[in-house]
């Protein structure tokens, strides 16, 4: 694991970073869904909550 790599997956809510599998599974969801149009998904682990709602914690995300 390169050397920022630690202190980005510490900051995740989600505890890890993400694979590519995370992405593929947004992106064949949209595939999938006609009415969903123009669209932004964050694919972030939870770091834009931790930002947008003051914090939220490792684990947070996953105990949602």
């Amino acid at each position: 694991m390169r050397p920022g790599s630690l202190a980005i997956r510490d900051s995740t809510p989600l505890g890890r970073l993400g694979r590519p599998e995370d992405v593929a599974t947004a992106v064949v969801h949209l595939m999938q869904a006609p009415w969903i149009t123009g669209q932004v998904v964050m694919a972030d682990g939870g770091s834009s909550l931790s930002s947008a709602r003051g914090g939220i914690r490792r684990g947070d995300a996953a105990r949602a």
